[in-house]
């Protein structure tokens, strides 16, 4: 292993670790070795990165210092703002380690085979099911693992494939807690965490199921169907116990303590995980699953991490210096303004991502510079608008992880599966999602 990707491994760990500390103790000497660390990373970040990232989040980074000086913001600030977004690369860091259970348990490569003999016509509805609830919890890991077993059953229809790999990855961002949308939302709008997961699972929920029925107009020929053992269906158990579990805890901790939502994910992600693989005798599993996440796994933790140095630095100088845009104050809290406002806060954000600017970017600006309060929009719908904008952005961007990682399998262009592909789609879940957050805001205030 070369000299920057050894630095990288090693100041990355210490930033997650650092970060969570702070968030029991905080210490004065801890908060300097955090920003002596943020430094250092930044540098590899800036080495390992390229082309429009490079530029986009360096000029982020140095018009926050610019601006800092200008408005002359006391050095303890800028410490603040310059650490205010680090819990989030430990959340980078720490939520991967949920999936080392089900790895080291083989509960995917035992259920796999029996789906690949599931006839075409049902395959579609299982694999977006799938596919959602491993990218509520893993990431875009989700789609290399189903896009990994399943091309080749469903190379009769690459574009059919690229949108569930796209949609139903995208859909997770509006509930799931192990996205790290979940976390802005949150900290962007101090609401309740049980709350918005709730809202949105619903929500998500029936957006797939209307999306499913859709598959299951045909009905494939019985001689095909495919039947689970029991072994199968205790695994299918198995899993679905595991990830409800770590739902529930994160729902009860955020609940019954005062530590902050990203900092619960990221302890349940190592205590979980640990305990899960010791209780199943997997314990030399997890050791080898640990040792192949440090040494090649963290290496890909490069875009997240620049983008929560740079924006989250960016986010908090803005509210260092108090820019913010007043928007008149309406009576009566009118469901059409807190609609309008639902949709344009939409559209500039998958506008402006469509461009190749990270949503993270304009939802930070807006919430930094708007008070959308006046108009009447309670704090979950806020978070929950947040969490509309980062599922819009990630399924119709061309330039989002997902649709470049599924234009990949599906030998597409990024273009083709974002725009050309999610577009429609995307129109009718504004319109749906809106219209939804509309009537609960108008519940709720």
């Amino acid at each position: 292993m070369n000299l920057l990707n050894l630095t990288h491994i090693i100041f990355l760990l210490l930033i997650a670790v650092s970060s969570i500390i702070i968030s029991f103790f905080d210490i004065f000497g801890l908060r300097i070795l955090l920003v002596v660390c943020v430094g250092i990373l930044l540098i590899v970040l800036v080495i390992k990165t390229s082309g429009l990232l490079r530029i986009s989040y360096s000029t982020f980074f140095i018009l926050s210092l610019l601006l800092s000086f200008q408005y002359k913001i006391p050095v303890e600030n800028v410490i603040d703002a310059l650490i205010s977004h680090t819990i989030f690369i430990a959340l980078f860091v720490c939520t991967p380690l949920i999936k080392v259970p089900i790895e080291s348990g083989r509960y995917l490569e035992k259920l796999i085979p029996k789906m690949r003999e599931i006839p075409y016509e049902r395959l579609s509805p299982m694999l977006i099911i799938s596919n959602f609830i491993l990218c509520s919890f893993i990431n875009v890991g989700g789609i290399r693992v189903i896009g990994e077993f399943f091309a080749d059953s469903m190379k009769r229809s690459p574009v059919t494939f690229g949108a569930i790999l796209s949609r139903s990855f995208s859909s997770a961002a509006f509930w799931s807690p192990y996205f790290s949308a979940f976390s802005i939302a949150i900290a962007y709008s101090s609401s309740s965490p049980a709350l918005i997961l709730g809202i949105g699972l619903f929500f998500t929920i029936i957006v797939l199921l209307f999306w499913i029925a859709s598959f299951l107009i045909n009905k494939p020929n019985e001689e095909n169907l495919v039947t689970f053992s029991k072994n199968d269906i205790l695994t299918i158990g198995i899993i679905i116990f595991y990830f409800c579990l770590l739902v529930i805890s994160v729902v009860l901790l955020s609940h019954f303590t005062n530590y902050d939502v990203i900092l619960i994910i990221s302890l349940v992600s190592i205590v979980f995980s640990f305990l899960w693989c010791v209780v199943f005798g997997k314990f030399m599993s997890y050791l080898r699953a640990l040792k192949k996440f440090v040494t090649k796994d963290l290496l890909n933790i490069r875009e997240e991490a620049f983008l929560f140095i740079s924006i989250g630095f960016f986010a908090s100088t803005l509210m260092n210096i108090s820019w913010e845009i007043h928007l008149p104050t309406l009576p009566g809290n009118s469901p059409f303004f807190v609609f309008l406002f639902i949709i344009l806060f939409n559209l500039v954000v998958v506008a402006i991502a469509i461009t190749g600017v990270h949503h993270l970017v304009t939802i930070t600006i807006i919430t930094a510079t708007v008070d959308w309060e006046n108009i009447g929009v309670v704090p979950v719908i806020y978070a929950m608008t947040i969490l509309l904008a980062w599922w819009l952005s990630s399924m119709i961007s061309p330039f989002s992880p997902p649709n470049m990682i599924t234009a990949r399998i599906v030998n597409r262009t990024p273009f083709y599966v974002g725009i050309y592909t999610n577009g429609l789609f995307g129109i009718y879940v504004l319109i749906g999602a809106a219209i939804y957050l509309t009537i609960i805001n108008s519940i709720l205030s």
